[in-house]
């Protein structure tokens, strides 16, 4: 994985992201071409699908109807989760701060690990097991690969408990990011090998 595979990187924020694609308000694309591929993958190997375009059309179906959507909620609900997590606002950090781009140029790399374990350092996994995890922090409108930025413009938000770990973390995300001054194309989210 050579980027953010979505626009949030976090426990209740990727919930929040998956909402938000599911009811079909914001759909990153990122996102999308990952959840496209695998649920093509998935019809076909299954037998519910006999070509690529059918399987499409069949996801587009139940992604622009809601029944994806209605489908989610009640796996939450069965789970012991909010019966309607569609509705709900979850709970949000209490410091939400840019992570500005330190200078102009295009988004040619990211060290996607390092972007996880800045999470952690936030409190949003655990360094052991005894460690409890804070839901509420992680990253949103997180850039991709080969996106123009303009030197301050945010390269995401960073969703923290206090002002130092939110400062902490701007600065793990402006590492993890290299910002090169000639446009590249980046590579396809999704990889296709074929054996």
């Amino acid at each position: 994985m050579n980027q953010p595979l979505g626009n949030a990187v976090g426990n209740a924020v990727e919930v929040m992201e998956v909402i938000d694609y599911l009811k079909g308000t914001k759909r990153d694309q990122r996102l999308h071409e990952v959840v496209l591929f695998l649920a093509v993958e998935m019809l076909q190997v299954s037998g519910l699908s006999d070509s690529k375009e059918h399987a499409i059309q069949k996801i587009t179906d139940v992604l622009d109807n809601g029944q994806a959507a209605e489908t989610f909620q009640k796996m939450v609900s069965e789970l012991g989760g909010p019966k309607n997590i569609l509705d709900e606002t979850l709970t949000a950090a209490n410091v939400v701060k840019p992570v500005h781009a330190p200078h102009s140029g295009t988004t040619s790399h990211i060290e996607t690990r390092e972007v996880g374990l800045a999470v952690v350092e936030l409190g949003g996994g655990r360094k052991k097991a005894s460690d409890t995890i804070d839901h509420t922090v992680g990253f949103t409108d997180v850039l991709g690969l080969g996106e123009e930025v303009i030197e301050g413009q945010p390269l995401a938000m960073v969703h923290a408990k206090n002002e130092d770990d939110a400062n902490n973390a701007i600065a793990l995300i402006q590492k993890a990011y290299r910002i090169n001054d000639s446009k590249k194309e980046p590579s396809p989210t999704i990889i296709e090998r074929i054996n």
